[in-house]
């Protein structure tokens, strides 16, 4: 059984800032979480805008890109076994 997420938007393990366990900070280019390069992308039309060094997923503008505030609270998508899974499903 697969319970449906309430949100719209999801971490995806993207991120601007340095790739490191100590996150010093340093502004780098678009990684994913593995420290592997962003070569697809779907960025909003306005988007990335500023400050935000963390990318989320948007489900209700078609499955485009956002740099967020890598404070905020969201849910996430992981991949695994060649399958994406968001981290509020509960497969039971």
């Amino acid at each position: 059984m697969l319970l449906a997420c309430r949100t719209t938007d999801f971490w995806i393990g993207l991120t601007d800032k340095t790739v490191s366990p100590d996150w010093q900070g340093v502004i780098s280019t678009w990684r994913w979480m593995n420290r592997d390069l962003l070569k697809y992308n779907k960025w909003d039309t306005t988007e990335p805008d500023g400050d935000q060094h963390c990318v989320i997923y948007q489900t209700d503008t078609g499955g485009t890109f956002a740099d967020k505030a890598c404070s905020d609270s969201k849910d996430y998508l992981c991949s695994t076994e060649g399958k994406v899974v968001p981290s509020c499903y509960n497969i039971v």
